[in-house]
């Protein structure tokens, strides 16, 4: 008898039927990893935006206490730019009322020139003068009658408001320039000061300050330079790149005369011009 092997169907299909079983395991195991995967990118994807939100009110949350702290500063070289002599002789009701002016004129240029800040943001005033130095001026030019009523003008004008300071920058010919500069540099970069109206206009020595914020549009939109006296020929120019606002301002022939006795006498610079507390928008937008 002839020996042959027996032909079964079931083996002879069966390896073709392991090898798709094999590849299902395969596919099987890729799908779990896929899932598995798209769980956890999932899992990160709900973390990071929980974070993101989080993030976002924190944000909203210090805005909003930013908005509520906000402030406007106003720098006021006092060496150059003074007050009418009428409220200065009324010492330290002078001194009240002209503290008041300032905030009134201050405000109405918030709310007509600054759209972007709350019409309640709170006038910071801060003038630097060296007070002996003006004192003696202002009793020379018959102005007041003696020394000590300065200091009452001061008096008066501080305690006004609490955000209102007349300083004694010191006895020195830079003091009061020394003092504004360094204010201006730390509040410029301060999150609760929305804007600085920088008064300073006879002084050259505020140019090289206040060009190097020409170029950058965030700081400068920030800045109103406030012409007092007319701009010193090397800030004029530099003013023009920034939004303008003046004081109205009067002349009295004497005022002319006690400027040309001041410069001859080298004593610390008073301005040409008598000003008014009172702020308009002059040029720029």
């Amino acid at each position: 008898m002839r020996n042959c092997k027996t032909w079964r169907p079931d083996v002879m299909s069966s390896y073709p039927l392991q090898g798709l079983l094999i590849e299902f395991d395969e596919v099987k195991r890729n799908l779990k990893n896929l899932e598995s995967e798209r769980e956890r990118e999932k899992t990160t994807a709900e973390m990071f935006f929980e974070r993101l939100q989080a993030s976002q009110d924190e944000v909203k949350a210090l805005r909003r206490a930013s908005e509520r702290n906000a402030f406007v500063l106003v720098l006021i070289d006092g060496d150059c730019m003074n007050f009418l002599d009428d409220l200065m002789k009324k010492l330290e009701a002078g001194g009240e009322e002209t503290a008041e002016r300032l905030r009134t004129a201050i405000r109405k240029y918030i709310q007509e020139h600054l759209s972007d800040i709350r019409a309640d943001a709170e006038p910071l005033v801060r003038i630097f003068a060296n007070i002996r130095g003006l004192a003696k001026t202002l009793v020379d030019a018959k102005i007041l009658d003696s020394p000590e009523d300065l200091g009452r003008f001061v008096c008066g004008f501080n305690k006004k408001f609490t955000s209102f300071d007349f300083i004694d920058a010191g006895n020195g010919k830079e003091c009061s320039d020394a003092k504004l500069k360094k204010s201006f540099e730390l509040f410029i970069r301060n999150a609760h000061c929305k804007h600085i109206i920088f008064g300073g206009s006879a002084d050259n020595g505020y140019a090289r300050l206040l060009d190097s914020y020409t170029g950058d549009p965030s700081s400068s939109k920030m800045i109103t330079m406030l012409e007092g006296p007319p701009f010193a020929h090397e800030l004029a120019p530099i003013a023009e790149k920034f939004k303008q606002c003046e004081y109205r301002s009067r002349q009295h022939p004497r005022d002319q005369q006690r400027h040309q006795d001041q410069r001859a006498r080298q004593l610390p610079a008073t301005p040409l011009l008598q000003l008014q507390p009172k702020l308009n928008l002059r040029v720029n937008p």
